[in-house]
């Protein structure tokens, strides 16, 4: 995708939040258009013993490494309860992360190969259904214990900059098919229940669980979502997941 993007293959594709922040750092010239999902990421494991991410430490946990999941989560754990994580050598007093394709998560914590998973959906449901776990904790949780307002941005549309200044009619009526889908979400959940059965191959009961979960935005993008997207930056910072302060990002790359 971000191939696409940089090439001029694809005039939009829908990414999460802090990969426009680095591509953006990295100099293409995109803009953000459109909010289209919040976060839905979560620490999962199958002992009850596991109640906090503090029961974490000197566990093995599952993720993503390379991920804006995986970053955000150590992040989180630093922010919120003073947990660190170690991707090298085994330690007692740190959460131990087992690098996992997420193809391979799910399974890696039914077999017991690891104490917990962070991971998103439609995982976080395979794993609650075919691996029988629970959620320790997710991501929304731990905003608002950051003291955040309203949901996490995890996914955004971007455009490329000369499709939204030279195409602006096809570009607005895409934000406004946008719109219309994300409403049929929210007002019908037999639809997407039915929809995620057959394109993701999931279970009714995994897609039941997936849609309680996932909450996807209706609302065209205003300076409320503009500051919870750069809040989301500044927590993918802090896990180094952006090699520098998105403070110096301005303004100009959100259409609205």
């Amino acid at each position: 995708i971000l191939a696409a993007i940089a090439k001029g293959d694809a005039d939009l594709a829908v990414i999460p939040a802090e990969m426009a922040a680095k591509l953006i750092q990295d100099g293409e010239n995109i803009k953000i258009v459109a909010v289209d999902m919040f976060q839905n990421q979560a620490i999962l494991a199958k002992s009850e013993s596991v109640k906090s991410p503090v029961d974490l430490r000197g566990k093995r946990v599952a993720a993503v490494v390379a991920s804006g999941t995986y970053k955000m989560f150590k992040a989180y754990l630093k922010l919120v309860y003073n947990v660190s994580v170690s991707e090298a050598e085994f330690s007692e007093s740190a959460v131990n992360i087992i690098n996992t394709p997420p193809g391979l998560v799910v399974a890696a914590l039914k077999r017991g190969d690891v104490d917990a998973v962070v991971i998103w959906e439609p995982l976080v449901s395979q794993a609650i259904v075919e691996a029988s776990a629970h959620i320790v904790e997710d991501f929304s949780s731990m905003w608002k214990k950051l003291g955040g307002s309203g949901e996490p941005v995890m996914l955004v549309w971007v455009a490329r900059g000369d499709f939204a200044e030279k195409r602006e009619e096809a570009l607005k009526a895409f934000l406004s098919a946008r719109l219309e889908a994300a409403k049929k979400w929210i007002g019908n959940r037999e639809l997407v229940v039915s929809i995620l059965t057959k394109l993701y191959g999931l279970s009714e009961q995994a897609a039941k669980i997936l849609y309680d979960r996932v909450k996807v935005c209706a609302e065209p993008l205003d300076s409320e979502l503009v500051d919870n997207i750069r809040r989301v930056w500044r927590i993918a910072w802090i896990g180094g997941y952006l090699k520098e302060s998105p403070e110096s990002i301005p303004e100009s790359v959100f259409y609205k």
